[in-house]
């Protein structure tokens, strides 16, 4: 079947997980807990979730599913619809959105689409797009998201990528993304996650400081230049705050 598809990564949960005292339960309780609850926030429309669901309720929505190996989820269409299409598009926004406003759920997604294979009892997952989509994913240098050319094809009339503005309900948007290396890609359509209500400040560095030290530089050049590009995407995006 044609589906859209996501793969998402919990940006430096690796780091999280090996090389600090946090215990495997803690770390799945609270970073893998709260990616569950953005996905059932996003998934049920409701304001507030107060449980943390599991991935078998959250994987009973008609229209979406999302399956889970470690740090790395995969979102994707159960029907190929328009609507089941941009329900995916906001549930990646909402992981992106919320994601920055915790200390260790920073999240990144490709998305592409195309023929797989998907059989959610057997944890069957097999196709070109998802393979498409994981390289792009871990090609790019933020916190963010950025559609494949095959999946810009997909939305692309319906979600108004061709305006200068996009519809605001698909939560797309034009950008060239930042890149690890000084490659390119097809497409340049990437996922808006600044459209909801928000303090100014949500790229922070840390809860600490707003931006990284000078020793951080020195350091972990590469987690800021991370922590930069996304700032960047923020500033010259969002509406609400500039």
């Amino acid at each position: 079947m044609n589906s859209l598809v996501a793969v998402c990564d919990i940006l430096g949960f690796a780091d999280y997980v090996c090389h600090s005292d946090v215990e495997p339960q803690y770390a799945a309780n609270t970073c893998l807990g709260f990616v569950r609850q953005i996905a059932k926030l996003v998934l049920s429309e409701e304001n507030t979730v107060n449980d943390v669901p599991s991935f078998a309720e959250i994987s009973n929505h008609s229209g979406v599913g999302i399956a889970c190996f470690s740090d790395t989820f995969l979102v994707y269409t159960k029907q190929d619809t328009n609507d089941n299409c941009r329900l995916l598009c906001n549930v990646l926004s909402g992981f992106i959105f919320f994601g920055l406003t915790q200390s260790h759920t920073k999240m990144r997604c490709g998305v592409a689409y195309g023929d797989v294979e998907i059989h959610e009892i057997n944890s069957v997952f097999v196709g070109k797009p998802i393979v498409e989509a994981h390289l792009l994913e871990k090609s790019q240098l933020w916190s963010g998201g950025a559609y494949a050319k095959s999946a810009e094809e997909r939305i692309s009339f319906f979600a108004g990528v061709n305006n200068d503005r996009p519809f605001a309900d698909w939560k797309v948007i034009r950008y060239e993304m930042p890149l690890k290396t000084d490659g390119k890609v097809e497409s340049n359509l990437a996922v808006n996650w600044t459209l909801s209500t928000h303090k100014p400040d949500i790229v922070r560095w840390n809860k600490h400081n707003l931006e990284p030290t000078e020793e951080d530089w020195k350091t972990s050049e590469h987690i800021c230049r991370k922590w930069d590009n996304t700032k960047k995407f923020h500033a010259q995006v969002c509406r609400i705050h500039h």
